[in-house]
C-alpha cells in the first residue's frame, strides 16, 4: 500500500508565501485557466453552546473564533491530516484524521478560552466548534472575480 500524506494548510502556506506571476494561481485540472484562491469565511464566527461552561469570570454561553492567520498555523500546526491510500488494484481511498492536541491548540488560540475551561465543553458543542474551525481554515478555488460559494 502506498501512503501519500498531504496536510491541510501546507498548500495554503505556499500560496501565501509565493505570489504567482500575474497574480493568479494555475489549477492543472482547469488546463491553464487562471484560478484565485478565496477563503470561505472572513471575520469572526460565534457558536452558541447548548450547555454553558464555567469560565474564570463566570459562565460561557458561546465561543467566538476569530479568523485564523499564518501565525496561528505556525504555532498550532496542522489540526488534521488527509491521507490517500492506493491498494494493489489501484483503488484510491482518502481519509481525514484529526490531531486532538492541535485541535485544542487551535480552539484555544482562536477563541482566547483556555484549555482547562473549554475542556469541560459538551462533546456535541465541541463538534460544532470543530466544524467551524474546519470552515474557517477551508479554502475554495474559483474563477477570478466570482464570489466564493458558502
Amino acid at each position: 500500500m502506498i501512503d501519500h500524506t498531504s496536510v491541510l494548510g501546507r498548500a495554503a502556506l505556499r500560496r501565501s508565501l509565493i505570489k504567482p506571476i500575474g497574480g493568479t494561481n494555475m489549477n492543472i485540472a482547469q488546463q491553464g485557466k487562471p484560478q484565485t484562491p478565496k477563503l470561505t469565511v472572513v471575520g469572526n464566527t460565534t457558536i452558541a453552546l447548548s450547555k454553558p461552561i464555567q469560565g474564570h469570570h463566570g459562565p460561557i454561553n458561546e465561543i467566538t473564533l476569530r479568523e485564523p492567520n499564518l501565525g496561528d498555523w505556525i504555532e498550532c500546526g496542522e489540526f488534521q491530516k488527509t491521507s490517500m491510500h492506493i491498494d494493489e488494484q489501484g483503488t484510491r481511498t482518502m481519509s481525514v484524521e484529526p490531531d486532538p492536541k492541535a485541535v485544542a491548540n487551535w480552539i484555544q488560540r482562536l477563541s482566547g478560552v483556555p484549555l482547562p475551561v473549554f475542556a469541560h465543553m459538551e462533546y456535541r458543542d465541541f463538534q460544532k466548534v470543530y466544524r467551524e474551525l474546519q470552515r474557517l481554515t477551508a479554502e475554495e478555488v474559483g474563477d477570478a472575480g466570482n464570489s466564493p460559494t458558502p
